[in-house]
């Protein structure tokens, strides 16, 4: 996965081809694919486009997007998630305040999330781990960063991770019509495969999965740094 923000349209297609290479042979999962859906958030202030797939990112078109925000995911269900286009990242929920996005690589424990939650009917398999945990940031104030921060520490304090929590959260308030994308990464076990790296183009920032480093699409003048582990910032 990815996010953007800035004036991207010029680097955008290699960027998306990029992933779309990693994700039909991932060079850090031995040529494993991630097939199972993908989809993106597209905002640039005056116009936004939320879509989901159930076929994978390989096999899809370069969304014609330009400026603004945008957040692009390509998924690889963890063992036992529903399937589909419903499931696919990335996830939407609102209220009153803010219109949420949530894009999720890793594995959370869904009935630790749904016991904070106090769901008891829960269904655990039509919903995935990652919609969970959007649900409980609904439940805390604050913006979405503040909010990602608290969902953070909780998902430590009751041993929510099962394998890795690398998370972008698109906020838009719906009263100004401004964003923002926080993120976040923090694993069980780090490893090079959960890290996350922040570059910069001509008139962009980023935030990328490893994975996509080590394709040939990837711009190579593009200057990389490792995001720091458990601390959430914006871009």
């Amino acid at each position: 996965m990815f996010c953007l923000k800035g004036e991207f349209e010029e680097d955008f297609p290699a960027i998306f081809e990029a992933l779309q290479e990693v994700a039909r042979s991932d060079p850090l999962l031995h040529g494993e694919s991630h097939s199972d859906g993908w989809g993106y958030v597209y905002y640039d202030g005056s116009s936004l486009v939320h879509e989901r797939q159930r076929e994978p990112v390989y096999a899809a078109s370069v969304p014609n997007v330009k400026s603004g925000f945008v957040v692009v995911h390509a998924r690889n269900a963890a063992p036992g998630e529903p399937l589909g286009a419903l499931n696919s990242h990335p996830h939407r929920r609102s209220d009153r305040r803010y219109e949420l996005y949530l894009a999720h690589n890793g594995w959370f424990d869904k009935k630790k999330i749904i016991g904070l939650l106090g769901e008891r009917e829960a269904n655990l398999s039509t919903q995935t781990d990652s919609e969970f945990f959007l649900e409980l940031i609904f439940t805390l104030s604050g913006d979405p960063r503040e909010r990602l921060e608290t969902a953070a520490g909780l998902s430590k304090e009751h041993d929510l991770i099962k394998t890795a929590m690398n998370i972008f959260l698109l906020g838009v308030d719906r009263a100004t019509g401004s964003a923002t994308v926080a993120y976040y990464t923090d694993a069980k076990e780090y490893s090079e495969y959960v890290t996350l790296y922040r570059g910069r183009g001509t008139s962009w920032s980023g935030v990328f999965s490893s994975s996509i480093r080590f394709s040939s699409r990837f711009p190579s003048s593009l200057g990389l740094e490792k995001v720091e582990r458990d601390k959430v910032l914006e871009l």
